[in-house]
């Protein structure tokens, strides 16, 4: 079973370099709990083909040089929509779960 560890971060690599190939920063990972980020408005967000489908990344101002991907069809990119179209670019944004059960909201 450890070949697929190995796999799994082989894959990993590959999906990282072809981010920053495409001039992608390295992406916030959000630990189990809140995490607190600010999306740079400014920027429209870009679009990725990764391995699990179409993605858009927004940039964020903080954490400073780092980059957020989300699934344009789950309920958090509507959640967000909502707050960038309401002005507001802070947000806290609450992950729960691991694995298959992984879940994305904002607070």
């Amino acid at each position: 079973m450890n070949w697929i560890k190995e796999y799994k971060k082989q894959l990993d690599k590959e999906e990282k370099a072809r981010a920053k190939e495409q001039g992608f920063k390295e992406l916030v990972h959000l630990e189990v709990g809140e995490t607190t980020v600010t999306i740079d408005a400014d920027k429209e967000p870009r679009e990725i083909d990764t391995r699990y489908g179409k993605r858009f990344v927004l940039s964020l101002k903080e954490p400073a040089d780092k980059d957020y991907m989300v699934n344009p069809i789950s309920p958090l990119w509507k959640e967000l929509i909502d707050k960038l179209g309401s002005g507001e670019t802070t947000v806290t944004i609450v992950r729960s779960g691991r694995g298959k059960q992984t879940r994305y909201a904002l607070k």
